[in-house]
């Protein structure tokens, strides 16, 4: 991982679904204002993701070995860096710079 690189992590367990919802809208916001400097989005809704595998994916590539996150958006411009991800993924582009990977 570069030194300048940053995995914020944000506990929403308790929230209702709307307010779930609204605090992933926000952090995609976010992530849209600050494209240049943003790697990926997850969402893991159920908590299932473990954080190392998690990390895997957005830092290195790698699918995580267990559940894999609920929702998941990388910058379009930078899924030729992760071939391995994309294996077998349907990829959406969403048109604001961040691409939807579903496995």
């Amino acid at each position: 991982m570069a030194p300048d690189t940053q995995v914020l992590t944000f506990v929403l367990g308790g929230l209702t679904e709307n307010e779930r919802e609204q605090a992933t809208n926000a952090v995609q916001q976010l992530m849209q204002r600050e494209l240049d400097r943003t790697v990926a989005l997850l969402v893991d809704l159920g908590g299932e993701t473990a954080d190392d595998d998690d990390d895997a994916l957005v830092l290195f590539g790698r699918l995580p070995m267990g559940p894999h996150p609920d929702r998941v958006q990388f910058r379009t411009d930078r899924l030729s860096d992760i071939p391995a991800v994309l294996a077998g993924a349907e990829v959406t582009d969403l048109g604001n710079g961040l691409s939807t990977v579903r496995w």
